[in-house]
């Protein structure tokens, strides 16, 4: 695989942004033991949606045994004013996200401020594999 499409958008109440450095959006490559990079390139810039294309170095190969661990990070002012205001999120779509090749598992950790009483309840709108546990959240 050469490069994947991720897509990172807000809900309307959060504040617009221009550029991925006013989210310090970062793309790093964390796997145990092994010797590899990441570039990326932003593909599509709206106030409240981004998506870059996410370079693997050296190319990720179909005969590596141990999967790699991609870490995306952002902090997007507002993010959650939806939460706090209406206590609802519309949605995570992780349908927008295409790789041209089977994705195992993603995993998603949401980080609450202080006040948010860290309490957050999430469910799958529909199973995707088998297997897959919806109420399984980590």
């Amino acid at each position: 695989m050469h490069y994947f499409v991720w897509s990172v958008g807000s809900e309307t109440e959060a504040t617009p942004v221009d550029h991925l450095l006013e989210i310090d959006f970062r793309v790093k490559d964390i796997t145990s033991g092994g010797n590899f990079e990441t570039a990326y390139l932003q593909s599509e810039n709206e106030p409240h949606g981004k998506e870059v294309l996410i370079y693997f170095l050296p190319l990720l190969q179909p005969s590596e045994s141990t999967p790699r661990i991609i870490e995306i990070t952002y902090v997007w002012p507002g993010y959650y004013l939806r939460l706090k205001e209406k206590e609802e999120i519309v949605s995570i779509d992780l349908t927008q996200m295409r790789a041209g090749v089977t994705v195992d598992l993603i995993e998603l950790e949401f980080y609450l401020q202080p006040g948010t009483g860290k309490r957050l309840v999430c469910k799958s709108a529909r199973v995707r594999s088998k297997g897959h546990n919806p109420n399984r959240l980590r």
